[in-house]
């Protein structure tokens, strides 16, 4: 009888260790996020890709989608301003509203990158798209970029 108990003992032990490890298991696959739940996000734009950009513009183009205007600048100190308009700080979600328009960097005459301009509440940001228009980079908008649009928006409806 002694033994019986011996073996009920270790039967059921080694039924709570399965089943705790296979509980274990299943936990662990709740945890993941299903795909629709999850951001997207890009890397953000490099140092030295950034760099060469403000080294080399001399003219840049905003050309806003769904409006009467664009703005160009055509001077280089003002469009290396406008690249300090590019923060190094990540977005959380690169999908979270369509873009208003493009800006388009060039140096003498030939484009040498372009962003997406990205400016709606909780949505403030640019997307760099490579010659293909695929997404490449994003990152958020400096204080002089938000300055800016407010600026400007302020002005049109002003109009």
């Amino acid at each position: 009888m002694l033994h019986a108990y011996k073996v009920l003992i270790i039967s059921f032990l080694g039924l709570s260790m399965l089943m705790v490890s296979c509980k274990g298991g299943q936990s662990e696959s709740t945890k993941t996020t299903s795909p629709a739940t999850q951001k997207a996000t890009l890397p953000v734009p490099p140092t030295d890709f950034l760099q060469d950009i403000y080294e080399r513009v001399d003219y840049v183009d905003f050309i806003f989608d769904k409006t009467n205007f664009s703005i160009s600048v055509t001077d280089k100190a003002n469009a290396q301003r406008n690249v300090t308009y590019l923060s190094q700080s990540a977005v959380e979600d690169v999908n979270c509203t369509p873009y208003m328009g493009r800006m388009y960097f060039n140096s003498e005459g030939v484009g040498i990158a372009t962003a997406q301009m990205h400016y709606s509440d909780g949505c403030k940001y640019f997307i760099f798209v490579d010659s293909k228009q695929r997404p490449k980079y994003a990152c958020l908008m400096s204080e002089a970029a938000l300055a800016f649009f407010e600026n400007i928006f302020n002005r049109v409806q002003a109009q």
